[in-house]
């Protein structure tokens, strides 16, 4: 079965190109956004990107196979595995949404995060396709361990929306606060009681106050004569780019609230499998050591993941907070799932050691 594993560790390596080849594609498709950038054009940078990336993700799969097939049992039983499993399913996920939304300005962070983390798999995690522990050969070890990998993969896609989402939030905020600046008027204001500028009605020659915008969609004023108007106001749209590359580049993402609501989606699906691996996790540890629950690191941590998310989906559903603070939950969330994999793997003796890098 050497030859199995030699083979599985060179589709890594191929892997691992097709991923930079799609990273530096999908960026070299970003910077054609700019200034007087036809809406229009031909992306083939974006095209080369994805078919990069599905071929990329072939060769991921074809990885992961040939070293389950070598060590003659599931593929996920150490850390090294594990990130295998974690990336793929991270790269399956941003393709898959790809096949119903756009989102290929994901495509550099999500690159850039598998490159990443093989890299590290590669240099730092590597360990021969050998045997597990008696404690892991288990058909808990499946079952725990596969969802676990796919459901870091749905947070990883979501801590990269809510990564773009803060600069997309920032920089809007910046474009409305100049517009705002540019709007001021130069001369007096309304007189007193007016509420506001005025704007002549055409058929009966008064005045009506104009509805402020951003504040209300449907407002209803009379005129003299007793017939009421409805004003439709919709919601003004986003300010022009800032005269920098940068502004002008984060017009080829959604709105800030666009991005979010897809993390938020992401999150609530992932926050579900998260759920399963901590029951079957706990039925698990019965079996296995007589007791469902050790307070052992590594189960603490994986339930302070599952309670910053689920406080994260509660929040986000019963609260009107900024949707900024709704971000920094997300990413606050997968900084304790890192440590959870890195910090308490590595660094923290645990019950869990056995498993191994």
């Amino acid at each position: 079965m050497y030859e199995l594993e030699t083979l599985s560790t060179l589709l890594v390596y191929g892997t691992i190109v097709s991923y930079v080849v799609a990273m530096v594609s999908f960026a070299i498709d970003l910077s054609g956004f700019g200034r007087d950038a036809d809406p229009n054009r031909s992306r083939r940078a974006a095209g080369i990107a994805m078919s990069t990336s599905w071929m990329g993700l072939v060769f991921h799969v074809l990885a992961v196979l040939l070293r389950g097939i070598a060590a003659e049992r599931v593929p996920w039983a150490n850390m090294y595995e594990f990130t295998l499993m974690s990336t793929m399913f991270t790269m399956a996920v941003f393709l898959v949404i790809n096949r119903f939304t756009d989102i290929r300005y994901l495509g550099v962070l999500i690159s850039l995060v598998n490159v990443t983390g093989l890299f590290v798999a590669i240099l730092l995690l590597y360990v021969g396709a050998e045997g597990v522990q008696p404690a892991l050969q288990s058909y808990w070890l499946v079952v725990h361990v596969s969802v676990a990998t796919l459901a870091t993969g749905l947070f990883c896609v979501a801590a990269a929306l809510s990564v773009l989402q803060l600069v997309r939030g920032r920089d809007e905020a910046q474009r409305t606060a100049a517009a705002d600046r540019t709007a001021e008027p130069d001369g007096p204001g309304p007189e007193p009681g007016s509420g506001g500028a005025g704007v002549a009605d055409e058929a009966s020659g008064d005045t009506l106050v104009a509805a402020p915008a951003a504040k209300r969609t449907e407002v209803e004023a009379q005129s003299q004569d007793g017939v009421a108007v409805d004003l439709d106001v919709q919601e003004p749209a986003m300010p022009p780019a800032r005269d920098t590359f940068f502004s002008r580049l984060l017009d080829a993402f959604p709105s800030a609230q666009s991005l979010e609501r897809l993390s938020y989606r992401l999150n609530a699906v992932a926050l579900v499998g998260w759920t399963f691996v901590l029951i079957t996790g706990s039925i698990w540890a019965e079996y296995a050591w007589g007791r469902a629950w050790n307070w052992d690191p590594k189960e603490v941590v994986t339930l302070v993941v599952w309670l910053i998310y689920a406080a994260y989906c509660h929040v986000r559903l019963t609260t009107g907070w900024d949707k900024k603070t709704f971000a920094y939950f997300s990413l606050a969330g997968f900084a304790a799932l890192m440590f959870n994999y890195y910090g308490v793997n590595i660094f923290i003796n645990s019950l869990h050691s056995y498993s191994g890098i």
